[in-house]
């Protein structure tokens, strides 16, 4: 067995150890698995070429219930709740393996007492290609003035072959300060906004 696929199992039996602790069931239904391909750049919100209030619109609050292996709690829009476990594939952060979960709001209002670092807000505009997805992070809370995007592709070659618009920003795809769980952990802090 490969030191991926262990990390995998073993992040898995870690997963539902602690599920099992704070009396969550693990939800019936899978959203999604598999491998997440995603580069991310940072943007000025006012260079957006598009009218975002004619994009897909979501309203996320996320918490993590673990940096490592790193669990993720997710509301949306308030009405739908994820928990998700993500592990790094490659060193440069753009592959991640991901497992996706369905709960309930009860089993997310249980996790969220779990809560390690802070909660983040964002909402997201979406752009679906028939090859990849556009996402437009704006956060608000202690993180307002970040706005991200993330691209996300079916395959590596074409995540790498991507050349961005001049509008966009500063790649950030292997800087680890602008993942979601060092947000939550370090704020803005450690990027000097």
């Amino acid at each position: 067995m490969n030191k991926y696929r262990i990390f995998k199992v073993l992040g898995f039996l870690i997963l539902i150890a602690m599920l099992i602790n704070v009396g969550v069931v693990i939800a019936k239904q899978k959203k999604s698995s598999g491998v997440e391909i995603e580069r991310k750049f940072l943007i000025d919100i006012n260079k957006i070429p598009y009218k975002l209030k004619n994009l897909e619109h979501y309203t996320f609050e996320q918490a993590y219930i673990s940096f490592s292996p790193e669990m993720r709690i997710r509301k949306v829009d308030n009405k739908y709740f994820y928990l998700t476990v993500k592990a790094p594939i490659d060193t440069k952060g753009m592959v991640r393996e991901e497992r996706e979960f369905v709960t309930t709001r009860e089993e997310y209002e249980k996790l969220l007492k779990k809560m390690e670092g802070n909660l983040i807000f964002k909402d997201r505009y979406q752009i679906r290609g028939s090859n990849y997805v556009i996402c437009f992070d704006i956060y608000s809370g202690s993180l307002k003035g970040l706005t991200v995007m993330e691209i996300e592709f079916q395959s590596v070659k074409q995540a790498n072959k991507y050349v961005p618009p001049a509008w966009v920003g500063k790649d950030v795809t292997s800087d680890k300060r602008y993942k979601n769980g060092n947000l939550a952990q370090d704020g803005l802090s450690r990027i000097g906004k």
